[in-house]
């Protein structure tokens, strides 16, 4: 007898963790398809910000880094100008290590919050385009100009 009790028991507490799951599947599918949109921008734009900011950070560390590099030249400032490069550069990396860890983050608050992994996917499937980038190609580097380093008086302009 004490075994069929036990087995009614397992089969009455599966049936109520059934009805339970089905009672929160119908509360979450009763958001309208508005609300659902708009909870969907709202984490997709909030992983774009992130996403965006990194990325900001890694490229000002880089200019830091590149204008650090610059002040060893002679004609360039030094002094605390450079120590000032050098903490800055230090500050983007880490601020954009702050932010990977706020981008790592977000995935398990999105799972808390019931978002589906793809809408964050959706996010990290777009390019980030930085401000800069916008306005169009970045100017040549040292290495790179148009006219190899020869002194503009020398050149023949006849070559177009």
């Amino acid at each position: 007898m004490t075994m069929t009790w036990n087995r009614s028991l397992r089969f009455g507490a599966l049936v109520a963790a059934l009805i339970a799951s089905l009672g929160v599947a119908l509360v979450a599918g009763a958001d309208t398809e508005e609300e659902l949109r708009a909870k969907r921008d709202h984490w997709q734009q909030k992983y774009r910000a992130l996403r965006y900011n990194k990325a900001s950070h890694i490229e000002n560390a880089a200019r830091m880094k590149y204008a650090h590099e610059q002040s060893q030249l002679s004609n360039y400032p030094r002094g605390g100008e450079r120590e000032r490069l050098l903490d800055e550069w230090r500050s983007y990396l880490r601020k954009a290590e702050e932010v990977q860890e706020d981008i790592d983050s977000i995935w398990d608050e999105a799972r808390a919050a019931g978002v589906p992994p793809g809408w964050l996917y959706e996010v990290e499937d777009e390019p980030i385009v930085l401000k800069n980038e916008e306005a169009g190609p970045a100017p040549a580097s040292p290495g790179e100009d148009e006219d190899d380093g020869r002194n503009p008086l020398y050149r023949d302009f006849d070559d177009d």
